[in-house]
């Protein structure tokens, strides 16, 4: 009986520390700064810095409670096929009732018509979505609205007014401006 016991305890704490090894992690620090997830590639004919031109878009259009954009989003909830893009930056809003965007996707040669198309069926998902809550009437608005989605010079920018943003013309020809 005591022999189970104290294998019943090395099991418990063996598990124990499995679960303690599987929650570390790494921490994701957004700084007011959009996230860089550019990956190397030659198939694109024209160099830009994705970074930079996100950044130039979120000075124009402030986002609180940044979320870096992430492989899931761009992946699983904007669709890209990984082989459309070759390297994105950007943030999202992280409060619940904002719909802010800006997602800036250097397209690999010959997509940008499949990322154009990827980024404006995202945003009128998130318009059915926030279309499905009445206190979110703001943020359904902007995304309806308040918006630009444009492409040239190797990058499609979808952004999307945040509750923070003041002047939305000034977000819009921010965004046209990184495509220039």
């Amino acid at each position: 009986m005591k022999l189970t016991k104290i294998f019943a305890l090395t099991v418990s704490c063996a598990l124990c520390a499995g679960v303690l090894v599987g929650c570390g992690g790494t921490t994701n620090s957004n700084s007011g700064s959009a996230a860089d997830n550019s990956t190397p590639s030659s198939s694109t004919s024209t160099a830009v810095d994705v970074k930079a031109a996100a950044d130039s878009i979120l000075a124009a259009n402030p986002i609180s409670n940044q979320l870096a954009l992430d492989d899931n989003t761009i992946k699983l909830d904007i669709s890209l096929p990984a082989d459309s893009f070759t390297a994105y930056a950007g943030a999202l809003s992280n409060d619940q009732s904002d719909a802010g965007r800006v997602i800036v996707v250097q397209y690999a040669d010959g997509q940008e018509k499949a990322v154009t198309d990827a980024l404006e069926t995202y945003r009128q998902n998130q318009v059915s979505f926030f279309g499905n809550y009445p206190e979110f009437a703001d943020a359904q608005g902007h995304l309806e609205n308040d918006y630009a989605l444009v492409s040239g010079n190797g990058i499609a920018v979808l952004t999307v007014a945040s509750n923070e943003c003041t002047d939305v013309s000034a977000m819009i020809n921010a965004a046209e401006a990184a495509v220039k």
